[in-house]
């Protein structure tokens, strides 16, 4: 009777040792990235239009069509345009709310500290893709959005786009696969949960009441081709031209909504 209560007490322990672990280890993957301190910028050149683009991949293979975007904005509005693109890939939205403000390592501080007028964020097909939840995304992306607000930096929020996700979910190794159940179940996430995470930031920029402040392109505005794809997660060449005339024209609608005369708006 002895050995046996033992023996319980043991096994009760290590369940609970790994519960805790494993609550910390879920706690810290599912949780949304906590405020960071932030710094100042340089005031913003009148001269020059500025667009940062900062994200997950799609913003790391950006670099090889940020001309798209300067040649649309420049003949729109006749003024001189520079894009800065920089991407880490695998990135979710926490990370790239962190790697704002990182100064060693993968970070986004050098662009942003360059102050550019506007800022492309690509976030949310890893977020969508590793389920880890569409409070937890919504959050980061509030959190992103105030902040480049705060440094008068209008943000341009690229809806998550119609990228196969289920397609992406099939052809995972099979642990994966079982990695991705139990966050569905932690987050009450569907394999196709990328309405519920859309949903969920926009309600949140309702709520904030800074849907006047930025720029939101929706997936539908120009992603409707699934030949705009290499492969289940990522853009091609013809993609990218077609998403970087639709972010463009905002732009440009969106400078000459707010001031015609561009000269004296930024």
């Amino acid at each position: 009777m002895r050995k046996y209560r033992i023996y319980s007490f043991f096994v009760a322990f290590i369940i609970a040792i790994i519960s805790i672990v494993c609550y910390t280890i879920g706690y810290m993957y599912y949780a949304p990235a906590t405020s960071i301190k932030t710094y100042p910028i340089l005031p913003q050149s009148p001269d020059t239009i500025k667009i940062a683009i900062i994200g997950d991949s799609w913003a790391f293979f950006h670099k090889d069509h940020s001309c798209e975007i300067a040649s649309i904005v420049e003949k729109g509005i006749h003024k001189k345009t520079i894009v800065l693109s920089h991407g880490i890939c695998g990135a979710r939205s926490g990370k790239i709310y962190s790697k704002m403000f990182a100064d060693k390592g993968e970070t986004f501080k050098d662009i942003l500290a360059n102050s550019p007028h506007f800022c492309v964020i690509f976030a949310g097909v890893n977020d969508t893709y590793t389920k880890t939840g569409a409070q937890a995304y919504a959050t980061n992306m509030m959190q992103i959005t105030h902040q480049l607000l705060s440094w008068n930096i209008t943000p341009i929020m690229v809806e998550i786009p119609n990228y196969d996700i289920k397609g992406a979910y099939d052809r995972q190794t099979y642990t994966k696969k079982i990695l991705r159940k139990l966050s569905m179940i932690v987050t009450k996430s569907e394999i196709d949960c990328r309405a519920s995470y859309r949903e969920q930031f926009v309600e949140k920029l309702q709520l904030s009441k800074t849907g006047e402040q930025i720029i939101y392109i929706e997936s539908d505005c120009w992603n409707d081709n699934s030949s705009f794809y290499k492969d289940c997660l990522h853009l091609n060449d013809k993609g990218y031209l077609a998403l970087d005339s639709c972010i463009a024209r905002h732009i440009v609608a969106f400078l000459q909504r707010n001031n015609n005369d561009t000269t004296n708006h930024y």
